[in-house]
């Protein structure tokens, strides 16, 4: 906002916002309304904030645009993986709003990138920009998240071709059983000495987006007697290929919604390899 010279006009409070203060902001000189969704963050209990078809309404008649900034790009419900829902690129596109920036890679999963999408008038004047050019996507990355976006064309295959989608969707049953198939078969390898616990947990879905979300998760759980926990995922980290896992309690947990079905092996050879 500072580089283009703009003068940013904060409105509102941090938990209550109203149409009537966006409604006392414009004056002869706004440029555009602005509306910034909070998806790497919350605010919770006594807050209130005008939705997007209200501000397209305010800023309509008056001839301003309205820039919907989205953060995480949600394209499909998340209610159907037990989640909060985020707002919809295309619900903000079917109010009407001029201008929506969402992020490629996040809840689309495609490559590093933003996205910017709206009326041709407005999409002309942002291409004109000399930054643009500077900014533009190399082919490699437009190719990826053509391959990416393609996948949302029909949304009730994505459990089974969007890795995202499908590690959401994997349901605790499921990541037990392979937990339990894998601390069973390294039993058979490892030092009498070395715990494995499988157990509940939770897995983040993410920082970017949804961020306060969890989802009930297997954990396998390892301790062992001649390697302290920091150790331990110190040296999974340098096998190659790397092996990344998270410490609690002096144990290294590996989350299974986040261990591809055909990586259970690698995780056993690389466990094994190193307790033995």
């Amino acid at each position: 906002m500072k580089t283009s010279g703009a003068i940013l006009r904060e409105v509102g409070t941090t938990n209550k916002t109203h149409l009537r203060d966006y409604e006392e902001a414009i004056g002869e000189a706004t440029g555009a309304i602005l509306r910034v969704h909070h998806s790497n963050y919350r605010i919770v209990g006594f807050a209130e904030e005008p939705g997007i078809d209200e501000l397209v309404g305010l800023g309509r008649p008056r001839g301003v645009p309205v820039v919907d900034d989205l953060g995480s790009g949600a394209l499909i419900d998340l209610k159907e993986f037990g989640l909060a829902p985020e707002p919809l690129v295309q619900a903000s596109i079917r109010a009407g709003a001029d201008v929506v920036c969402f992020s490629g890679d996040k809840l689309i999963g495609g490559p590093q990138s933003g996205i910017v999408v709206g009326k041709a008038e407005w999409i002309q004047k942002i291409k004109r920009n000399p930054l643009a050019r500077a900014f533009r996507c190399g082919k490699l990355s437009l190719a990826a998240l053509e391959a990416t976006l393609k996948l949302f064309l029909m949304p009730e295959n994505l459990r089974a071709c969007h890795p995202i989608y499908r590690m959401l969707g994997l349901t605790p049953q499921e990541l037990g059983r392979r937990a339990n198939k894998l601390a069973s078969s390294l039993k058979k390898s490892l030092p009498a000495g070395v715990r494995l616990m499988v157990g509940d947990g939770e897995s983040q879905v993410g920082s970017g987006a949804v961020p306060v979300e969890t989802i009930p998760t297997k954990i396998l759980g390892v301790v062992s007697p001649s390697l302290s926990a920091d150790d331990l995922a110190a040296k999974l980290r340098l096998l190659s290929p790397p092996v990344f896992a998270r410490i609690s309690k002096d144990a290294v947990l590996f989350d299974f919604r986040t261990i591809q079905p055909d990586e259970d092996s690698l995780v056993e050879r690389a466990l094994a390899g190193l307790l033995r």
